[in-house]
């Protein structure tokens, strides 16, 4: 059973590389979305008070949902992102992401709450426990078209009906981040850079903070550059083979994989 997932691995990787060369422009969409949201993050919403928040809120909602659109034309379309895609696909699954935003939001006030009391280290299991339980959230914004609870429940399934061959995956990529972020703060590396990675890839569609991680990276020395870029490219190319393992397991067993790559 291990080599079929292993293959099935390999080939999504393999897959991801082509859609690596036809998506260089939804990876610069991860670059601009950084900068435009701290600059708003910063000079608008402190003065809009209650409402800033609801602004950011949709703001990333709708940054990550352009984003997924651009990465299910490399994918799902098989064809290479272009300059009017950048346009068109402005405001694709905002309303989608947003749902599932919304329903971290109500959970983010009750974890409010809950980090004032004793309990509040509770808040490091729950993060990454929601992380996992939920992990193929984005992928199921574009291939499924679920919102809110309802898209929760079905990446919930999908987890338990496929730990293996996707949360391995997720794991090792999240370890990785970990390791090139603990780098770049040193000594300084602390709890909340913990958990903002550990948002990267999943339901919090933290994804959309790449372009600024790489920033970071750039901006410590000459190496940096090259560091900052291939992180970012990394961010971008698991994305990609997110997708496209996702698109292979939905609608199949582990049974039926295991004898469809018998049968080749």
């Amino acid at each position: 059973m291990m080599a079929d997932v292993v293959k099935l691995w390999g080939e999504c990787a393999r897959e991801a590389g082509g859609a690596v060369i036809r998506s260089p422009l939804a990876m610069l969409a991860l670059v601009v979305i950084a900068p435009v949201l701290a600059l708003v993050n910063l000079n608008l919403a402190p003065h809009l008070g209650f409402f800033g928040g609801f602004l950011m809120g949709f703001l990333q909602a709708l940054a990550a949902g352009w984003y997924l659109a651009l990465v299910e034309i490399a994918v799902l379309g098989r064809r290479r992102v272009t300059l009017e895609d950048l346009y068109d696909q402005l405001g694709s699954y905002a309303s989608d992401v947003l749902s599932v935003m919304f329903v971290f939001f109500v959970l983010s006030l009750l974890f409010q709450v809950v980090a004032a009391t004793p309990l509040g280290l509770l808040l490091l299991v729950l993060v990454p426990a929601l992380a996992i339980a939920f992990n193929p959230a984005p992928e199921m914004v574009t291939q499924e078209r679920l919102q809110g609870t309802d898209l929760l429940a079905a990446a919930f399934r999908f987890v338990r009906e496929n730990p293996l061959e996707w949360l391995v995956p997720q794991i090792g990529a999240t370890l990785i981040t970990i390791a090139i972020d603990a780098l770049v703060a040193g000594r300084g590396y602390g709890i909340d850079q913990l958990m903002n990675v550990l948002m990267t890839f999943g339901p919090f569609f933290g994804f959309i903070s790449a372009g600024s991680f790489a920033g970071q990276l750039a901006g410590q020395s000459g190496p940096g550059i090259a560091a900052g870029f291939a992180s970012l490219m990394f961010v971008h190319a698991f994305m990609l083979f997110r997708a496209i393992l996702y698109k292979r397991l939905r609608g199949s067993s582990r049974r039926g994989r295991a004898w469809a790559g018998r049968a080749r």
